[in-house]
């Protein structure tokens, strides 16, 4: 069986600098993928490349996936997880996330009162800081940056091409979409979603569950649930 290095949550912390470092743990156990869809595809890519493919996914229907992934067995009922023993193996959460939606996190919950764990997947092709804080099950995608001082919760996606500058928190459940941008020390509450090309500047608090929608630029506070937009643009005749 092959060796897999997963960070799947392990985090140290200096004493003496209070800097906190992310570990690789490696292990033998298999990967078991849950979802087929968009986000699904991207997250194999990523493992294909790192010699990392799970070796079942779990998905509603029948998924027309492209080769090397089509020999991957399919399943498509919750029960059957049963078949894995969580000793043996790492659940990839695989299903995305858009506003409103909370899909995700009840699979993240649901396996983890199972007893099962999650691997986080964590993109060569990205530059993470060492000195920064990876929670179970976190997505870190390709071209992104995460930068010194930064914790990321259970859970969380970094999209492709997103920027978490230095000392931002983001707790569980967090989705920062494609090419947003998070100024230093941004805290985002849980299940908050960062929307595609979304800015942030530094010191804001964002409050559990608001959004940040595509194209946004937020230079003040939100509470929890609100909701900002980018200015709209109208078209003349």
């Amino acid at each position: 069986m092959a060796k897999v290095h997963l960070i799947i949550g392990n985090c140290l912390a200096a004493p003496s600098t209070g800097i906190i470092s992310m570990t690789n743990l490696s292990t033998t156990k298999k990967l078991v993928m849950i979802g087929a869809g968009g986000h699904a595809r991207v997250l194999l890519d990523i493992l294909s490349r790192q010699n990392q493919l799970p070796t079942a996914i779990f998905c509603a229907e029948k998924a027309q996936l492209a080769a090397p992934f089509a020999s991957i067995k399919q399943y498509h009922q919750d029960e059957q997880m049963r078949e894995f023993s969580p000793n043996d193996v790492l659940l990839v959460n695989a299903v995305g996330r858009l506003p409103g939606e909370h899909r995700r996190m009840q699979i993240f919950d649901k396996f983890k009162a199972m007893g099962y764990q999650f691997a986080s997947v964590i993109s060569e092709k990205a530059l993470v800081s060492a000195y920064c804080s990876l929670g179970e099950g976190v997505q870190i995608l390709d071209g992104s940056i995460v930068n010194t001082g930064v914790q990321i919760a259970e859970n969380c996606i970094v999209n492709t091409a997103a920027v978490i500058e230095h000392d931002c928190k983001l707790d569980a459940h967090v989705m920062v979409a494609p090419g947003a941008v998070l100024c230093g020390n941004v805290h985002c509450a849980e299940q908050v979603f960062i929307g595609a090309g979304a800015t942030v500047i530094q010191n804001i608090a964002i409050g559990k569950a608001a959004l940040v929608a595509a194209g946004a630029t937020l230079v003040c506070d939100l509470l929890e649930q609100q909701k900002v937009y980018p200015a709209r643009h109208f078209i003349v005749m």
